[in-house]
């Protein structure tokens, strides 16, 4: 992968991840569990990605740079889901198993339909 690629994936890699913590701190400030705030960044990230993915292939205007740029970079680090699964054992080892599965439900099921939604407008 040439030079400009890995420079694309390091500068979205920053964008992403300061846009996720900028998400995750205002939900929280809102008053929302941590956990809430995650969801919101996988499931705004996973809409994110089937629209750019969906209108990429229909319109082709996404140059290899600008792959690297907004899917592997920016939205790769803005939807980290390591630290959904850190948030499902905190839950688990602060004796709330049944929050726990409900995060992971609420995970798997916003972030399918999101997808979904995101490749129909982006098509």
């Amino acid at each position: 992968m040439p030079w400009s690629q890995w420079f694309a994936v390091a500068l979205g890699g920053a964008l992403g991840a300061v846009l996720r913590q900028a998400v995750t701190l205002n939900v929280v400030r809102l008053g929302a569990a941590p956990f809430v705030g995650t969801l919101t960044v996988n499931a705004a990230g996973c809409f994110a990605i089937g629209w750019l993915v969906a209108w990429s292939e229909r319109t082709g205007a996404l140059s290899d740079p600008a792959r690297c740029l907004w899917l592997v970079g920016a939205l790769g680090a803005f939807t980290t889901y390591s630290t959904f699964a850190s948030d499902v054992l905190e839950l688990v080892r602060g004796d709330q198993p049944w929050l726990a599965a409900l995060d992971v439900l609420a995970h798997l099921g916003v972030g399918a339909l999101a997808i979904a939604a995101g490749r129909a407008l982006g098509a």
